[in-house]
């Protein structure tokens, strides 16, 4: 309980933690009944303020605007329940949809089990977070009208930070897909007006024993991602007690940079590479985080140890990385060696190809920078179905640079 008291605290000072903290300690169960209990309760409070007053207005218990205010509490429970399962059943696989195209985080399937449980437990502890001030707000005069409107676009932003966190994306992707979630909802919404009322038959028990044969295995899988990672992370936790273990540190400051996390990764990755020299992970890793953040220089000392320590890391992509920092600190000559040689181990890799294709204009080789682009072109047009949506992005740099060509 006090841990997941911290996952909400925190999504009021650092959303970004609070939603790292929901993925290495939240649990999905506690998660959806706290969702539930906390919807019910400013559900009830939002009519209870409308019932008073109403009252005020129209004594009479049998008005019709009672009438409806009666209906309405009566129904409180259906409707916060309503919109959790569009969160569970709509929301957050619309997203993982979106995101899965868009970024190239593989098929829709794979991406439901490996990343659903993630998300969606984010997105709960999320609409716990934000609901909590609506409550509050139902109780202060003049602003209850707009308790429920302020928790949803809160509710909007927390998600954003936590689809950003857990899928490993930038914010603004992370906003783009929270947006075409929300209309997926609208539609989901719209379409069970129409029929939802036609559902009944679903309770038959010989539906229900149908069903769930049919989708139990995929159920139990949706559940695993979360439980594999948890247990992972707990495993590396314990690990790193040993002061020679590098790999733990190594391995944790990985699941860090995949958040997005920079600093704890960094001090990860610094604490492997003091226990083991050697680690040319950690230095690769370290020069990554370097240039995202504009230190050329630093990363390009970085990414020279890691090539010294191991010619041929992370399938000769320290070459790549090491030819973009030369180019940003104005190296054009080492930078068009580091990538040719990148280029030569792999020829079909679009973004080794726009790079040496920008350091070879920048050295006045037309002839040979426009060959380099139209083959990073190709080579990202012909990736594998999985990969499309992580290079298409080179498609459209590379023409830009054609353009300017000329």
């Amino acid at each position: 309980m006090p841990e997941t008291l911290l996952i909400i605290l925190d999504y009021y000072r650092r959303p970004m933690k609070a939603a790292s903290r929901a993925l290495d300690h939240g649990r999905i169960m506690v998660a959806a009944l706290l969702a539930i209990v906390v919807s019910w309760f400013s559900s009830g409070a939002s009519n209870a303020m409308l019932a008073l007053q109403v009252a005020r207005t129209v004594p009479d218990p049998n008005h019709p605007a009672n009438v409806a205010v009666a209906a309405r509490v009566l129904s409180l429970f259906d409707g916060s329940l309503s919109t959790l399962i569009l969160i569970g059943f709509v929301f957050v696989p619309a997203a993982i949809a979106i995101l899965a195209a868009w970024k190239g985080l593989g098929s829709f399937g794979v991406a439901m089990r490996r990343d659903y449980t993630l998300v969606l437990v984010c997105v709960l502890f999320a609409w716990v977070a934000a609901r909590v001030p609506g409550f509050v707000l139902t109780f202060v005069p003049g602003a209850a009208l707009w308790a429920g409107v302020a928790s949803s676009v809160y509710w909007l932003f927390l998600a954003v930070c936590s689809l950003s966190v857990a899928l490993g994306v930038g914010v603004g992707a992370a906003a783009v897909a929270s947006v075409g979630a929300l209309v997926a909802c609208g539609f989901g919404f719209v379409l069970y007006s129409f029929v939802g009322s036609s559902m009944w038959f679903l309770a038959s028990p010989w539906v229900l024993y149908w069903g769930y044969g049919l989708v139990a295995t995929d159920v139990r899988l949706l559940g695993s991602g979360l439980r594999s990672r948890q247990n992972f992370r707990r495993q590396l936790e314990i690990a790193t007690l040993n002061p020679r273990d590098a790999d733990a540190h190594y391995q944790l400051g990985l699941i860090y940079q995949s958040r997005r996390q920079n600093e704890q990764a960094t001090a990860k990755f610094k604490q492997a590479i003091e226990i083991d020299r050697s680690e040319a992970g950690a230095h690769y890793q370290l020069g990554r985080i370097a240039l995202q953040q504009g230190n050329s220089k630093e990363a390009l000392d970085y990414f020279c140890t890691a090539a010294e320590l191991d010619p041929k890391h992370s399938s000769n992509e320290v070459w790549r990385d090491m030819g973009i920092a030369l180019l940003q600190t104005g190296d054009r000559e080492n930078s068009e060696k580091a990538l040719a040689r990148y280029v030569e181990r792999r020829e079909y890799d679009p973004e080794g190809l726009y790079w040496l294709g920008k350091a070879l204009a920048a050295s006045e080789r037309k002839a040979e920078a426009v060959s380099s682009f139209e083959r990073a072109i190709e080579a990202a047009k012909t990736a594998p179905p999985h990969r499309r949506g992580v290079v298409r992005q080179w498609i459209g740099k590379s023409k830009t640079e054609l353009k300017a060509i000329g």
